[in-house]
């Protein structure tokens, strides 16, 4: 990372104790960035096996990491307007949010979410989670 440089992506991620990750893919008509299955092994590294909770689904976005946190927003809320129908569904039994990250290597960062946005963010049917990486040399 430069000096001074903001990476953000947004990740819409399902989580389910009754659906398999590939069920997920067929019922949302895309397949995941990355997908995880309830029972599978978490990491072959580990000196104690810990295995998964529940299947997981995820979809990042595929604007640049360099874009603006609002726009991967943008995109995500966009795809989700397409998916509304399979994302009623899935909320019934799954959960569902879109995973934002904002990193900075500076120790200074922030983003701005205009009222436009946040009022689109509210209608949707999702929760938004916001992980903030701020670094300092």
């Amino acid at each position: 990372m430069n000096k001074s440089e903001k990476l953000c992506s947004v990740t819409l991620r399902i989580a389910s104790n009754n659906h398999s990750a590939n069920d997920i893919s067929l019922q949302m008509g895309v397949d995941a960035t990355e997908l995880y299955e309830l029972g599978e092994l978490i990491s072959s590294r580990s000196p104690i096996p810990h295995y998964r909770k529940e299947s997981m689904w995820l979809l990042k976005s595929d604007v640049a990491e360099e874009h603006p946190l609002e726009e991967h927003i943008e995109a995500l809320l966009s795809f989700v307007e397409t998916k509304e129908k399979a994302i009623k569904l899935l909320k019934l039994e799954c959960d569902i949010e879109a995973f934002c990250c904002f990193s900075s290597d500076n120790g200074q960062g922030g983003f701005v979410l205009d009222n436009v946005l946040l009022e689109k963010m509210a209608q949707s049917t999702i929760d938004f989670v916001f992980d903030l990486y701020l670094y300092e040399e």
